[in-house]
Order: C-alpha cells, then structure tokens, then sequence
C-alpha cells in the first residue's frame, strides 16, 4: 500500500492506494493526465 498525506494539512488525514491503483496514478502523471 502507497500512504499520502498532505503536509500542509496533516489534519486532513491519510489516502491510502493499493498497488493497482497507485501504478495506474503514475501511469497517468508519466501519460500526462494531470496537471502537476
């Protein structure tokens, strides 16, 4: 599993991303689905 927060807003909690959904998230970043 994949853990993230935002540092910012340590409050607002933790997403948590199985490996499946972690993998298909970079392969969007790398395609250049979102704007970063």
């Amino acid at each position: 599993a994949v853990y993230v927060r935002n540092n910012r807003r340590p409050d607002a909690g933790t997403a948590v991303f199985d490996h499946t959904e972690w993998a298909v998230f970079l392969a969007g970043v790398k395609d250049g689905d979102y704007d970063l």
